[in-house]
């Protein structure tokens, strides 16, 4: 699944690689454009499922392998997704 790419960045030690939540979106954008979309559109289709919020944080955890809390910013994982959406669709 394309999501996993998510998990490729976000793993147990993003922070050392990369300093930042912000500096793990970029390094995505800057690697891996062409998968962009395709990422971006099976997140926008885990939005629009008819899954909770606490089977939407295992889901990020367990099966995407993202290591981010969500919590730490003040956001649900479903806020989170969103965020990460615009963060990929971003240009710089």
């Amino acid at each position: 699944m394309s999501k996993q790419l998510l998990g490729s960045y976000f793993h147990q030690d993003f922070l050392d690689e990369f300093g930042s939540e912000q500096a793990a979106f970029s390094a995505i954008r800057d690697h891996e454009c062409v998968s962009l979309p395709i990422v971006t559109e099976e997140l926008k289709g885990l939005l629009e499922s008819r899954i909770d919020e606490q089977q939407l944080g295992e889901l990020l955890f367990s099966q995407i392998g993202v290591y981010f809390d969500p919590a730490s910013r003040g956001c649900t994982s479903r806020q989170w997704i969103e965020h990460a959406i615009a963060e990929l669709n971003r240009s710089e």
